[in-house]
């Protein structure tokens, strides 16, 4: 009986041990990959905007003209 009620508690610590790091190690996984984009993002939209500065060049929709 005894026996029966320890392991019934070790298994309850464990699942909740293990919900509470998928949590936490889920979050921190993605949160590198997403930093990462944005920081891609921000440089594609520098370059864009430096090329719009051109006087000899014309950004279009989808493609950038020589005048």
């Amino acid at each position: 009986m005894v026996t029966s009620i320890l392991t019934a508690l070790f298994v309850v610590f464990i699942l909740v041990l293990g919900i509470n790091l998928k949590k936490t190690l889920y979050v921190n996984e993605h949160e590198a990959s997403i930093l990462k984009a944005l920081d891609t993002f921000d440089k594609n939209i520098k370059e864009i905007d430096e090329i719009s500065k051109i006087p000899n060049y014309t950004l279009t929709k989808d493609h950038l003209y020589n005048k």
